[in-house]
Order: C-alpha cells, then sequence, then structure tokens
C-alpha cells in the first residue's frame, strides 16, 4: 500500500539511489501536496465563510500555505537535481535545505498572522453557525492531513529527505489543529460557550512553535551537522578490512546535499610498503568506499615504522601517560626524528569535541609527565578538537 503511488507514478522506483529517481519522489510529493491541500482550502474557505468561524478561516489559509510549501518542494528538488557547473562544481543539491527553510519561514509567517487574526475574533466575536457540512468537512479533512503525513514521512525514510520530513511534521500539525478546531465546535453546539477565537490563538501558537523547530533543523544542515553515524562506521568497516591496513585517523565528511558526499582520511600503513603498492591499495580503497557507499573520498598515507625498537619503546611509555590523564584521548601520527643529536618525539594528541581545559595547559602538563621519565628527549604535540567521532 505505501508504494502505491510510487509504483505508479515512478518508474524503476526501488532504485533510490538513482539521482533521477530521487527527484521523482520529490516532485511525486510536491504534486501530492498541491493539489490535497488546495483541494482543503477550498472547501474550508467556504465553510469558514459560512460558519463565521475565525478557526477554520485561519486552518483553511494554513492549508493554502501547505499548497505554497509543496510548490516551493517542488521547486527545490528540481532545482536541487541541477548538474554542477562551473560556479558550483558539487552540484546544487543543498538547495533540498534551502527551501526546507523557506517552508519553515512561510510557517512562521502564517503562525503569526493567525495570532493577529484571533486576538482580533477574541475582542469581537462572531456567533458561530454549526451544521453537519463543517463536520463533514473537517473529519475529511482529518483524514487527508493524517494520510498526507503518513505519505510524506514513507518518502522521507525512502530518499531520506529532511524537507519531506519538514512536510510530514507540518501535516501531522494540521491533523491535530483541525481535530482541536472540531473538538470546539462540539463544545460550542452542546454548551453555548464561544471559545473559537482562543483556539484560533491555540492553532497560532502551534504553528508558529513548530515552525520554528523546522527552522532551527535546516538551518542546521545548511551549518553543517555532524555526519550520519552509520556511514562512519561503513567507511571505517571499509578500510580496516584491508590487511595492509595498520589503522586510520582524521576522517571528515562533507554533505554536499541529501547522499552526496565527500570525505577525507589518514590511512596508516608499514614504512616498508613500497610507493606503488600502497598507492595501488588505497587506489582500491577509494574506488570500494565510492562504488558501494557513493563517498567520494580522498586517502592520505602515513607510514609507520614498526620495526624501530626505540618508536615503540617511547609510544608505550606516551600511551600510558595520555591514556591515564583520560582514556577517551587518541594518538596518532606518532615518530621519532633525529635533530642535532637529540631525539623528538612528534605525535598528534586527539581530543574529545566537548573538552574544556585549555590546548595549550594540556599540551604542557603532557610534556612535563613525559620529561619526567624522559628527560633526553624534546617533544611536538599537536592537540586538535576530534571532528568525527569513529565508532568502534
Amino acid at each position: 500500500m505505501k508504494n502505491l503511488l510510487p509504483k505508479l507514478f515512478i518508474k524503476d522506483y526501488k532504485n533510490i539511489e538513482n539521482p533521477k529517481v530521487r527527484l521523482s519522489y520529490g516532485v511525486l510529493s510536491g504534486i501530492v501536496g498541491i493539489i490535497s491541500n488546495l483541494f482543503l482550502f477550498s472547501i474550508k474557505i467556504i465553510i469558514g465563510i459560512l460558519s463565521f468561524s475565525i478557526a477554520i478561516i485561519a486552518d483553511a489559509i494554513n492549508n493554502l500555505s501547505d499548497a505554497a510549501t509543496s510548490i516551493v518542494t517542488l521547486l527545490g528538488f528540481k532545482l536541487a537535481s541541477k548538474p554542477a557547473d562551473d560556479e558550483h562544481p558539487f552540484g546544487h543539491d543543498r538547495l533540498e535545505y534551502v527551501t526546507g527553510l523557506i517552508i519553515s519561514i512561510i510557517i512562521l509567517v502564517v503562525g503569526i498572522f493567525l495570532f493577529k487574526t484571533s486576538f482580533e475574533k477574541i475582542i469581537t466575536p462572531k456567533e458561530l453557525v454549526f451544521n453537519k457540512y463543517v463536520t463533514i468537512v473537517l473529519s475529511l479533512s482529518i483524514l487527508i492531513k493524517i494520510w498526507q503525513a503518513w505519505f510524506y514521512y514513507q518518502n522521507s525514510k525512502i530518499i531520506k529527505s529532511k524537507t519531506l520530513k519538514a512536510n510530514a511534521i507540518d501535516s501531522m500539525n494540521d491533523f491535530i489543529i483541525t481535530s482541536i478546531i472540531l473538538i470546539s465546535f462540539l463544545l460550542n453546539k452542546f454548551s453555548g460557550f464561544n471559545v473559537d477565537g482562543y483556539v484560533g490563538l491555540v492553532v497560532a501558537c502551534f504553528i508558529f512553535f513548530s515552525g520554528t523547530k523546522l527552522v532551527k533543523e535546516t538551518t542546521s544542515l545548511l551549518v553543517g551537522e555532524v555526519p550520519d553515524k552509520e556511514l562512519v562506521k561503513k567507511i571505517k568497516d571499509k578500510i580496516l578490512k584491508v590487511d595492509e591496513v595498520l589503522g586510520m585517523h582524521d576522517l571528515i565528511i562533507h554533505s554536499y546535499g541529501p547522499l552526496k558526499y565527500y570525505a577525507s582520511v589518514h590511512v596508516e600503513v608499514n614504512n616498508l610498503m613500497t610507493v606503488e603498492k600502497s598507492h595501488l591499495i588505497i587506489d582500491k580503497i577509494e574506488e570500494s568506499i565510492k562504488n558501494d557507499l557513493n563517498v567520494n573520498i580522498v586517502i592520505h598515507i602515513d607510514p609507520v615504522d614498526l620495526d624501530c625498537e626505540k618508536r615503540n619503546y617511547y609510544y608505550d611509555v606516551v600511551k600510558e601517560i595520555v591514556y591515564s590523564y583520560d582514556k577517551n584521548f587518541k594518538m596518532h601520527d606518532f615518530r621519532i626524528v633525529r635533530e642535532k643529536n637529540k631525539e623528538i618525539i612528534i605525535f598528534d594528541l586527539v581530543i574529545p569535541f566537548n573538552y574544556k581545559e585549555s590546548k595549550e595547559k594540556l599540551r604542557d602538563f603532557i610534556i612535563k609527565e613525559i620529561n619526567k621519565r624522559e628527560k633526553n628527549v624534546k617533544i611536538k604535540i599537536l592537540v586538535e578538537t576530534e571532528i568525527v567521532k569513529i565508532i568502534n
């Protein structure tokens, strides 16, 4: 049942990794939203005027704004599907996030407008006209909004779209709003208490706060969020399953739109391996990640001298000191070099993102502790914040 419309109107609807198929899901969702919301607006505005209900008129205007957001959704998917050009070498996929933000702002504006109108209705109330047509229209609207929210939500999960998820949340809000309006009409009929204006205020506040939440979510996407944990784990597993790989660090993932990722990572290999062989291994890893995960990744090679006894000794000493201070710290690029007859320990120290202490104080403390045990070495530490948490 959930695949009925995609099956009817989208060719090869199961191949969601295909950008054309993903676009078709977005277009279909936009068209369904436009048609259903315009239908609801038409019948509600008539019933609202005839019954003198500001709450129903407000709900009708909200449906009209939903039709507008569906148009924005449709245009957003169309624009986001444009290929890369000279000015936008990574494509236009992020425009889908922009349309999500526009939808959120429209919802906010509607909420403010309805709040003002409802407040005026409280000051100067009008007697409501209740009949069976009001019940039929509102009940029909509730059923359509439940189906609409379900339809958007299913499609948002299928193509992993925040924009369609925003539409789903908006539709669920509409279902709640219309239900409240229907209850208020029934209350007015059986108790004689006119709560139309007050219900309009509740509707307006509900719309406004849901719009605020959506603005926050879509803005967060534009600013840049932490990558999906499942994707991070898949990349890690792809890299570490290769026998020649000793370790990995500094994984950075950039999203240029839904399902469009660019990444970079440092991979450790034995320093005795030839450049040609290590290059061949890295090429295969990059190709595998691109083909299987649709992530364009660039891998930097870090050679590790596993056979150097002095390096291994110093590594164990430093590791004990660092991990005794905080077990959440990580080390990489550990190496020993000589400069003017003096050995220098060089490594990167990775600290958690929420670490509060000064990096300079931490570095000075670690150096001091190492020098207590190894007085004749010089230490250089690069302290950096962990950008992507590697899943163990």
